[in-house]
């Protein structure tokens, strides 16, 4: 896998995280502020944050896979099998975070508090680890392939 090609799926992480961006700032005019991030097994809200750190938290957390697996599949050391599969949980932890992100956000739209609302679906969670698991290997497949040679001129 070239340098140019990591480079070129690094695209789809960062095209996810600018959308999941852009969302959660279109979503923050609706959500309660301090909007909740964290729920007990009863389903009472156990953590909250200021609604403008929302899209900041998705940027940060979504950034560190990519950032540490897009090193070490550009690093001149990984192998060809390595350097795809690394690259592959990144984009694939990207993928997930960003959805599972958006899906904690949703419930909250138009609620009064953070406490009047309810957790994330799971159904959107299944969802957000389905959707990974597909970019994933997606990602694995397509970095994995050989590189094909240059066409040569006559």
């Amino acid at each position: 896998m070239t340098r140019s090609a990591v480079w070129r799926l690094l695209l789809v992480p960062a095209a996810f995280t600018v959308a999941g961006f852009l969302v959660s700032i279109v979503l923050a005019f609706s959500l309660p502020s301090p909007v909740a991030v964290q729920w007990s097994s009863a389903g009472e809200v156990t953590n909250k944050v200021p609604v403008w750190v929302v899209p900041i938290m998705l940027v940060a957390i979504a950034a560190i896979p990519v950032v540490v697996t897009g090193l070490i599949a550009l690093s001149r050391d990984a192998g060809k099998v390595t350097g795809a599969l690394v690259l592959a949980f990144g984009i694939g932890a990207n993928v997930f975070i960003c959805i599972s992100v958006i899906a904690i956000l949703a419930p909250q739209l138009g609620a009064d508090s953070a406490s009047a609302s309810s957790g994330p679906s799971t159904f959107w969670l299944i969802v957000a680890g389905v959707a990974a698991l597909v970019v994933g290997a997606v990602v694995g497949v397509v970095a994995s392939q050989p590189r094909s040679p240059a066409p040569r001129s006559a």
